[in-house]
């Protein structure tokens, strides 16, 4: 009974990784083709870009994906183990799909987290520049300053710039028009943000 016990803990456990794995790929996959489309100033074109879009558009919907996430694993270890080894044994070993549940939170409220920080920063950085004395020269200042940021905090400052470009409004097009001219100019190395 302790190897059966075993055999199973060790497959829940690799279900969880598995599941992470493909969550991860796809969540790696869609960013990328998001950011390829933010940094060409054009709307989500793909599937996975929009999804990606989506995603981190509010907390509400990274809560959403997270809880699809979750119940889509806890279903798929459980109606395996319920195939595999049956309802007694699959209660024998439920602490185990609970610490995978628990490890997997942890992955979740990550990224809640940064959801929650890349909209605390849009937010607080849109207000710099509708507070600015002309927006153009705010956005202008913000491109010039990003050779004085650190490598995360540059990354983070044209993501939000970039996302904020992507706005129907007035500081959306000043943006816009700023990393337009950014672009075509050696102070800011594209290819590696």
């Amino acid at each position: 009974m302790g190897s059966l016990l075993d055999a199973l803990a060790f497959e829940v456990v690799m279900i969880g990784l598995l599941f992470h794995f493909l969550w991860v790929l796809v969540m790696r996959s869609a960013r990328e083709k998001y950011l390829h489309d933010l940094k060409l100033l054009r709307p989500p074109s793909s599937r996975l870009a929009r999804y990606y879009s989506w995603r981190i558009a509010s907390k509400t919907n990274i809560v959403i994906e997270a809880a699809t996430f979750l119940v889509m694993m806890t279903s798929c270890i459980v109606g395996i183990m319920q195939l595999v080894v049956g309802y007694e044994r699959m209660v024998e070993a439920f602490h185990v799909v609970l610490l995978v549940l628990a490890i997997s939170c942890l992955t979740v409220i990550q990224n809640i987290r940064q959801v929650a920080d890349v909209a605390t920063g849009e937010s607080e950085l849109l207000a710099e520049i509708e507070g600015g004395d002309t927006q153009d020269g705010v956005v202008r200042g913000l491109l010039e300053s990003l050779g004085n940021m650190t490598a995360s905090d540059k990354k983070r400052v044209l993501f939000i710039l970039f996302r904020l470009a992507m706005t129907d409004s007035r500081a959306g097009r000043v943006i816009r028009d700023a990393l337009r001219e950014a672009m075509h100019q050696p102070m800011i190395d594209w290819d590696n943000q």
